[in-house]
């Protein structure tokens, strides 16, 4: 037999005591993707074998001549260590209960979660089914369920084969996106996955969805327990490396796979991983997307080593490789200890950043405790990767601030993480001209929980080589669209692009030195396009540039922190801008004039008036601006009228209120 228990296009069954052994293919299995309501508690299931897999041919390759195979539904041509064609639990729709269900010796995953965006096979052609979306449908409850002894304890993700012969590439439609369960007025709901337990799998829970919670999990004796795609959470869960009693001390263990990003995980207790090189708090896989940082909160340790043996391996469980190349799909990633309990025996605090031992992506500042195989940081991390437009590829070479250097293989994509603490990497490119001469786009994002992306000031600095003759780079924007850019700044020296508040870029010879400040989505590219750039003069000895040290602008009543200054006056919106300045001391000389110098970025204006006022107070910051403490407006100092144009800068007289040493406020609005 190749089912065990088949519900089809049926509702509100409830399937309780039963057991299911030695069938080949999936033992509870739902049919069309409709099915909802139904119940099922305290089944077991064991003893269910794989299809498409033969002993002749091994794991690796599909054996298209398995009888077993049932050709709608198992796909046996993708990934074997992810989606080997077999389950314990079927599931095609989440609108339904499982409570203590237990898979028990499968040769592929105990519950696998395959939600199709419509409905499929008879259900198909009925029309109360029209709207069926199983991959945005609200989970019902999955509570004390158990997987163990199989490939995969729980997976949510593609694996369905409805069209393409067996064996063959899975076609778009069999996919699947992640899961992204929506109420009835399109807003996000949050599955919960709670007191789920999974031992003695390679994979205790593989989760692709773009939200999700795993509550009170247990974990133990994995090859990694968790497997989690982005922003999934993980809460009051408990992990063991290798339990006590455990029959192969030497089989290799790790808690929490570190892939695309970030996870969340709150509330975890560590115990069992005090073996060495066999047992690996987490584990660095490696991604498309690289992002920055896995966000750790309230983390405990069992007093048995553990937190003395702190650590992240390899992809496949091996020691990380301090010299290893960082530049490519396994790029490592970054841990944020968000209150000290995860690094604080070792050194760290609330804040630091936890990092696998490989030279390029640490300095010498960055500590690794004895006995961790893992290093502590100060500093925030961004995702960077670099993508070649066209067809074009390239080899590209990074140096660290420090020296290390690595240079990838010849590529159209590039991916790593960087230092955000605006020390200066190089990039150059060992291909040529010809790898870059039609432009390229880099996504630089640094991610920290929830933390709005505005309010993120760390940044980045690059010196790219020899390409300032060749490409520009003015703006990020939308990747697939262009919507919404943000410009960059061109500034005539280093230490301006050091103080400059957003991006900008330095035109050095030939070289093209840009400062990179955080994307708010990872759809959003640093583009490079063809062109020429034009150097600044410096400013002459006598002339001071300084940077604002607050910048804020208030929208009706709410403030708003930003790297842009806004202004407006319209019948439903106004919009009011501050600048605070530092003015240095200015020993055996005097200010003989002063122009605050303001650029148009993303909104141009027509028949504009702006005005600039002297501030009535500078008892402000950006960080605590609201109405009640915004500084009048005291004197106007200047204003220009006419068609305010995208790119160009316009200067204001501001010499009447600038004196050294002092600060000084200014406030900037517009009858437009």
């Amino acid at each position: 037999n190749n089912r065990g228990v088949t519900v089809h296009g049926t509702h509100n069954l409830q399937i309780q005591d039963v057991v299911l052994h030695d069938i080949h293919g999936h033992g509870f299995f739902m049919e069309d993707g409709v099915e909802t309501g139904n119940t099922f508690l305290s089944n077991v299931a064991f003893g269910i074998h794989k299809v498409g897999r033969s002993d002749a041919v091994g794991d690796s390759m599909p054996d298209v001549n398995d009888p077993f195979i049932v050709d709608t539904h198992d796909f046996v041509g993708q990934n074997p260590l992810r989606f080997l064609s077999s389950s314990a639990y079927w599931v095609t729709n989440p609108d339904n209960t499982w409570i203590g269900n237990i898979s028990a010796g499968v040769d592929g995953t105990g519950f696998w979660f395959i939600l199709p965006e419509f409905a499929i096979g008879a259900s198909a052609s009925d029309p109360q089914y029209n709207n069926v979306n199983a991959n945005e449908t609200p989970l019902g409850l999955f509570t004390n369920n158990t997987a163990h002894s199989s490939q995969v304890g729980f997976n949510q993700d593609r694996g369905m084969d409805l069209e393409s012969p067996v064996g063959a590439s899975l076609l778009n439609n069999s996919f699947g996106r992640a899961y992204q369960p929506q109420d009835s007025n399109g807003q996000q709901v949050e599955p919960v996955y709670s007191n789920f337990t999974a031992h003695k799998t390679d994979i205790g829970v593989y989760h692709r969805a773009r939200y999700g919670r795993f509550d009170q999990a247990a974990f133990a004796d994995n090859f990694t327990s968790t497997f989690i795609t982005f922003s999934q959470r993980i809460t009051n869960s408990l992990y063991v490396g290798h339990s006590v009693g455990n029959a192969d001390l030497s089989e290799v263990v790790t808690g929490q796979s570190l892939y695309d990003g970030p996870n969340f995980m709150d509330g975890t207790h560590f115990a069992g991983f005090n073996r060495g090189s066999s047992a690996h708090v987490f584990r660095n896989h490696g991604g498309a997307l690289r992002n920055t940082h896995v966000y750790v909160s309230n983390t405990s340790y069992e007093n048995d080593g553990t937190a003395d043996q702190l650590s992240i391996s390899e992809r496949y469980g091996a020691t990380y490789n301090a010299s290893r190349d960082a530049f490519d799909f396994q790029a490592p990633t970054a841990i944020y200890d968000v209150d000290g309990t995860l690094t604080g025996h070792g050194g760290g605090s609330a804040g630091s950043v936890l990092l696998p031992d490989n030279n390029f992506i640490t300095d010498s500042a960055d500590v690794r405790p004895a006995g961790w195989d893992a290093r502590i940081s100060d500093d925030l991390y961004a995702n960077f990767r670099l993508e070649f437009d066209g067809n074009n590829q390239g080899q590209l070479r990074l140096v660290a601030p420090d020296g290390d250097s690595d240079t990838e293989s010849s590529d159209e994509s590039h991916r790593t993480i960087i230092k955000a603490n605006d020390e200066i990497y190089t990039i150059s490119f060992p291909s040529g001209s010809s790898s870059y001469e039609d432009g390229f786009e880099i996504l630089y994002r640094i991610q920290l929980g929830n933390t709005s992306p505005s309010s993120i000031s760390e940044s980045s600095i690059i010196r790219f080589e020899g390409i300032a003759n060749a490409v520009q780079v003015l703006e990020f924007s939308n990747r697939y669209n262009g919507s919404d850019p943000t410009y960059t700044t061109q500034v005539a020296s280093l230490a301006e692009l050091q103080s400059a508040a957003g991006p900008a870029y330095w035109v050095d010879g030939n070289d093209l030195v840009v400062k990179f400040v955080t994307v708010t989505s990872e759809a959003y590219r640093y583009k490079f396009t063809p062109g020429t750039n034009t150097p600044i003069d410096p400013p002459p000895g006598n002339q001071v540039d300084v940077s604002a040290s607050d910048d804020a602008y208030i929208q009706n009543t709410s403030t708003q922190d930003n790297t842009l200054l806004r202004i407006e006056s319209a019948s439903n919106r106004t919009r009011t801008s501050y600048l605070k300045f530092d003015v240095p001391d200015t020993p055996d000389k005097n200010i003989t004039g002063a122009t605050l110098q303001l650029t148009v970025n993303g909104d141009a204006g027509n028949n504009m008036r702006v005005r600039v006022y002297q501030g009535g107070s500078n008892n402000w910051t950006e960080d605590n601006l609201t109405t009640a403490n915004a500084p009048s407006k005291a004197t106007l100092l200047d204003d220009i009228t006419g068609n305010f144009v995208i790119g160009q800068e316009y200067h204001f007289d501001v010499s009447a209120a600038v004196v050294a040493g002092q600060e000084v406020t200014f406030v900037i609005d517009s009858d437009g």
